[in-house]
Order: structure tokens, then sequence, then C-alpha cells
């Protein structure tokens, strides 16, 4: 497994696993924007069965913000979530980034418990921040930055 760059033909790979994994998936537009964006990164794990899960984020100035991470359901737990996670976390990192913060569901019990292993502790609480009215939790890492 390798974690690259994604690309614009990526999308619609990227898409299934989207659309098997949330209940208000993003649009392929939204992901085409972070591909694009200029504070954005968006990445890809890929194996020989091709794309297995992905991850975009956003560094701006000293933070990061993790928008968007998903693995495929047939290879969850297997910790590809994890080896996404630490990678968003390292180019943070790199990008000068003191902390980096997340939104998610209360529901989703899988994925904050990853965040909450990863060291996220939570901050605050959105209200009503998805499209159903659930709240979102929202979580934050902060990095030690070697340059700093």
């Amino acid at each position: 497994m390798r974690i690259r760059q994604m690309d614009v033909r990526d999308i619609p790979q990227v898409m299934v696993i989207e659309e098997a994994t949330f209940s208000d998936p993003w649009l392929p537009e939204a992901f085409l924007a972070e591909i694009e964006g200029p504070v954005s990164h968006a990445v890809v794990l890929e194996g020989a069965e091709g794309i297995v899960g992905y991850a975009t984020f956003r560094t701006v100035v000293d933070e990061g913000h993790l928008m968007n991470i998903a693995v495929a359901p047939e290879r969850r737990g297997e910790r590809w979530g994890r080896r996404l996670l630490s990678f968003v976390i390292e180019v943070c990192r790199s990008h000068g980034a003191l902390y980096l913060y997340l939104e998610v569901r209360p529901s989703n019990v899988a994925a904050r418990a990853m965040y909450e292993q990863a060291g996220f502790a939570e901050q605050g609480t959105r209200r009503r921040y998805y499209r159903d009215g659930e709240d979102a939790l929202l979580m934050v890492l902060f990095l030690e930055n070697e340059e700093a």
C-alpha cells in the first residue's frame, strides 16, 4: 500500500468509498476543489486492487484541518485509517501546523476512538453541524513542531 496525491482520475473510485461511508456524502466537485485548492491536500491510499482509502485536509499558517477521511468498508479494521491519519499529521507538522482539528459525528464511535488513540481531545461542539441536524464534536490534536 502506498499513499500518493489524489488525481482527478481517482474521483470515481473515491466516490464509491465516500458513498458507502457517509450518509451525506461529498459531491465529486468537492473533491475536485480539494485537489485544486492552494491550501488543500488530497491523498489516496492505493493497493494492487485500487484505492482503498483517502484523506483531504488543509494547512493554513499554523493550523491543520482534517476535512474528510475514509477507508473502504471491506478494508476497515486493518489500521489503514490510522496510517492515513498518521500521514496527515506528519504533513501538517511539516507545514508548520501547531494543531490539527476536525469535526466528527458523536455517533461515529469507530472514528472517535481512532482520533482519541492518536491523541485528539474533544474541544467543543458545533450544534446542528450536519444536514440531518446532528451535532459535530470538535476535536483537536496539539502538534509538537520540531522547528518551533
